[in-house]
């Protein structure tokens, strides 16, 4: 199963990551690039969500059916996955 969390890469969500891969998803994470520690196994997708042309850009070729918000802040209140739903 393909899996995009948004974020990933902090304390707690990389704790998730690395436990999302051990039970086999396929995991990517949408994030700043700003975190070295990327879990092994994930594959990492760069750009800031602040930026809707660059994370459609980044996302392009990728669709993903579950999304998870992983990040530790809560900084928007909505939010659109190119090719998915406006949430």
């Amino acid at each position: 199963m393909k899996v995009l969390f948004i974020g990933g890469t902090g304390l707690i969500s990389s704790a998730s990551a690395r436990l999302a891969i051990a039970q086999g998803i396929d995991l990517f994470l949408l994030n700043r690039g700003n975190q070295a520690d990327v879990p092994a196994g994930a594959t990492s997708i760069i750009a800031d969500m602040r930026d809707q042309d660059a994370t459609a850009r980044a996302l392009a070729g990728h669709q993903c059916p579950t999304v998870i918000m992983a990040q530790d802040e809560a900084c928007f209140s909505r939010f659109s996955i190119p090719g998915g739903q406006r949430w």
